[in-house]
């Protein structure tokens, strides 16, 4: 790649990194709840900060083991982990989850875009599959107090229903491409693969996802073990349900939002349960987007060598 193009690439990054820091402050402000002041004089234990970020940056790296050890073994673990991680930070820091479409771009080039679309598209499956399965955790072991904030709407029949909206959207697009023949075969193909695997690995990505959100909680005064444990779970399922909507970088608002629908459930504030949205946001930042830069560099430096 010509290095005017990497240099457009990375000065797109940054100012999407400063857009996101924008949009962060002012939905903050916004919301009047809660400020970084309030942030800052939160009893913080780093220790439990430390090992949310190692579980949020080891669920990246099980999604990429996911395409290598089961749906698409022609791919490197590095390859994968790559446009998995460099997609995933572009989302972060720029809307309507832009970085979808790079993951797609640096697929390795013996890849069509029909067998990288397939591929993407089975890996939303499997991912509907783990937050199917760890809504039903939350229907049966979270706390459920009262109706969402401001709205007269029962949450669990909220998760209900939005299980059953994204099953029919992922499982739809494999469905609409077992209409078409290339398509089709490419399908069934990978179905013959290892898909026992590919699951596996996709279900300790989202485990290790809510692993971090579980440290997340601990790391602030107001969260002990049990709680941080049963809540965690409504965290995962909420906000993965919020994020499917494409909108500001890394969901801003969005994720917040349903931060505070789930942790209101165990009776916390909405500035607490806000201030806890913001944290555990911050912590996905820290892992994710540094994570992001480094494949993309070190991708460039193999490419170039």
């Amino acid at each position: 790649m010509p290095r005017g193009e990497n240099v457009k690439k990375v000065i797109k990054i940054i100012f999407g990194i400063l857009v996101t820091a924008v949009i962060l402050y002012y939905s903050i402000q916004a919301l009047g709840l809660v400020d970084f002041r309030t942030i800052r004089s939160i009893n913080i234990n780093w220790f439990y900060i430390f090992f949310a970020v190692v579980a949020f940056v080891g669920s990246n790296l099980a999604k990429g083991a996911m395409y290598t050890f089961g749906i698409a073994k022609g791919i490197s673990f590095f390859d994968a982990v790559r446009f998995n991680s460099v997609g995933n930070a572009l989302n972060m820091v720029l809307p309507f989850k832009a970085g979808d479409g790079l993951k797609l771009s640096l697929f390795p080039k013996e890849y069509s875009v029909s067998q990288r679309g397939v591929l993407f598209g089975l890996s939303m499956a499997l991912d509907c599959i783990s937050i199917i399965f760890f809504a039903i955790l939350a229907l049966l072991f979270s706390d459920f107090t009262k109706d969402i904030i401001g709205y007269n709407l029962d949450l669990k029949a909220l998760i209900i229903v939005s299980s059953i909206v994204i099953f029919l959207l992922g499982f739809g697009g494999i469905v609409i491409g077992m209409r078409f023949e290339k398509t089709k075969q490419q399908i069934l193909d990978l179905l013959k693969g290892d898909i026992k695997h590919a699951l596996m690995y996709n279900m300790l990505s989202w485990f290790l996802l809510y692993v971090s959100k579980v440290f997340s909680l601990l790391a602030l005064d107001y969260f002990t073990l049990i709680p941080s444990i049963k809540d965690a779970l409504l965290v995962t399922v909420t906000t993965n349900v919020a994020l499917v909507i494409p909108a500001a970088p890394g969901g801003i608002g969005l994720f917040e939002f349903a931060c505070v629908i789930a942790l209101t459930q165990s009776n916390l504030n909405v500035a607490e349960a806000t201030t806890a949205g913001i944290v555990i946001h911050i912590i996905q930042y820290i892992g994710l987007v540094p994570m992001g830069i480094y494949y993309y560099f070190k991708g460039l430096k193999r490419k170039n060598a």
